[in-house]
């Protein structure tokens, strides 16, 4: 009989491989990779030089934000992901200043240097706080981009603040319709088989049924 704890393991290990597409071990495998130039560039996620100020909430919470360029044109505001903070946008908003934008970062309530509020850290509560930092910071007509939650933040933002706040919205890996045929092959394919793999091989073929395009990989060492 299969141990549940190892095939649990198993079934963990796959899923990272389908989701990330390569693991440490692959890494070490192809060193080629580590050649190849970083995409964030020399300076990595060094922010942009700017003023550093904080937002008061109505709850309570003390948003950092960083403006960055005030005198610049058209105001870019970006909202980071889940667990993430104002420092992954640093590649982007340091090509946006040095183009001669204006671009605010803040980090999210209860990530970075952003306290928790009264208030529960709902999806609406972060759309709220989005909304205050716009009016507190007198923006308006602002190309606003959000990653992940960011776009999700900005999406509620959307449906509670005024039109006049927004020149344009970049949504990253996020989407304001879900196609739902998608999202149950997904949760299904997360949740196949439910008592894990017996074996590697089995996790890949599971692994390229689902994505047909990728060719099944010669050798399981990314899993």
């Amino acid at each position: 009989m299969r141990s549940t704890s190892r095939n649990r393991r198993i079934a963990t290990i796959a899923v990272t491989g389908a989701v990330a597409g390569v693991g440490v071990a692959r890494r070490r495998r192809r060193p080629r990779w580590s050649t190849q130039p970083d995409p964030c560039g020399a300076e990595g996620v060094v922010l942009p030089p700017g003023e550093r100020r904080t937002v008061q909430t109505t709850d309570g919470a003390s948003l950092s934000v960083l403006d960055t360029n005030p005198a610049g044109t058209a105001p870019i505001v970006l909202a980071h992901c889940w667990t993430g903070s104002m420092s992954i946008w640093a590649p982007v908003a340091r090509r946006l200043v040095a183009a001669g934008h204006r671009v605010v970062l803040y980090d999210q309530r209860g990530h970075g240097d952003s306290t928790l509020g009264r208030d529960a850290l709902t999806i609406d509560r972060l759309g709220n706080d989005l909304a205050e930092l716009l009016r507190q910071l007198d923006i308006t007509d602002a190309v606003v981009g959000g990653h992940s939650m960011g776009g999700m933040t900005i999406l509620t933002t959307h449906r509670l603040a005024p039109a006049e706040l927004w020149g344009a919205v970049v949504l990253v890996d996020v989407t304001p319709r879900m196609e739902f045929d998608g999202a149950r092959r997904i949760v299904g394919f997360m949740a196949a088989p439910p008592d894990g793999f017996a074996t590697l091989d089995d996790a890949a073929d599971v692994i390229a049924a689902y994505s047909p395009p990728r060719p099944r990989p010669d050798t399981l060492d990314g899993l």
